[in-house]
């Protein structure tokens, strides 16, 4: 391949550089320019840089979607309530009442309009993040309690803790159980003797949910432990590794014994003990 310098050197062939992730590049070096050396140094750092920020924001997405990890904050607009009005009043009027509070945070008694918290819980359940705004400073916060009315099951009041910046928060991750268990075709039950897990972890990794693929319990007696369950990186786990999360059990048929006839002897044993005895009535007939 003839330079296009004119120089009658041999121009190096372009070499194709294509990433798995992100943009594909191509760059074109020769080795007729003196310049050569330091272009191949500039392409190389281009794709180095490009490379590590794609395979970043790659990992992100994996692990955001392997623990199901919201993408934004879930924003929840509040009031302060003064006590000028009572919680049956609030309630009337579609105000739902409620209070934060946290390690620096004192008790605040706050109102949300009850459609706009119903939504917020639906979406984000008791393990995201939501942001409350209109009192202060925005606050990140968990839903710590819900009350509801007995019977028609509308939130009648909320808990908020406050999350403290810099601090991993301590919480009990719901388990979100997948797949199928090859031994539950085998006759094998499926016990899950577990429904969360108890860890400590920073506030943006905090999972909806920790999932636990039993396709590998293959036989009676296999189990899977706390200590197999993946956690996001900055997690601590709280709850014994040891435990049993869900195990293979053998299914136990309980069959009724047939009943024995009586035996000849046992009939005469029962007649006779309700046989009246002789002479019993001839007394009886003396005695009138």
């Amino acid at each position: 391949m003839q330079c296009s310098h004119g120089n009658g050197r041999t121009a190096a062939p372009a070499l194709p550089f294509r990433l798995r992730l992100g943009r594909a590049r191509a760059f074109c070096i020769h080795t007729c320019s003196p310049h050569s050396t330091r272009s191949v140094k500039l392409a190389r750092a281009t794709l180095a840089k490009d490379w590590t920020s794609d395979v970043q924001s790659a990992r992100a997405v994996a692990f955001s979607e392997l623990f199901d990890i919201l993408p934004t904050m879930i924003s929840l607009p509040v009031t302060k309530r003064e006590g000028k009005e009572s919680a049956g009043a609030l309630r009337k009027g579609s105000i739902m009442p409620a209070v934060f509070y946290g390690p620096k945070e004192a008790s605040t008694a706050i109102a949300i309009p009850l459609p706009a918290f119903e939504r917020v819980w639906r979406e984000s359940g008791e393990t995201t993040i939501i942001t409350l705004t209109g009192v202060g400073e925005p606050k990140e916060v968990l839903i710590q309690d819900v009350s509801q009315h007995p019977v028609t099951g509308t939130p009648l009041h909320a808990d908020f803790y406050v999350l403290e910046k810099g601090k991993k928060i301590e919480i009990a991750v719901p388990i979100e159980f997948e797949g199928v268990a090859p031994a539950e075709k085998e006759g094998g039950v499926v016990v899950k003797v577990l429904h969360e897990i108890e860890i400590k972890v920073a506030p943006v990794e905090l999972p909806q949910y920790l999932t636990v693929d039993i396709s590998s319990l293959e036989a009676i007696g296999d189990h899977i432990t706390v200590a197999q369950v993946k956690l996001p990186p900055s997690a601590e786990l709280m709850t014994d590794p040891e435990e049993i999360v869900v195990s293979i059990t053998e299914q136990k048929i309980i069959e009724e014994m047939p009943t024995k006839p009586p035996t000849d002897e046992e009939l005469a044993a029962a007649e006779g003990a309700t046989a009246p005895v002789e002479g019993a009535d001839a007394g009886d007939e003396k005695k009138e």
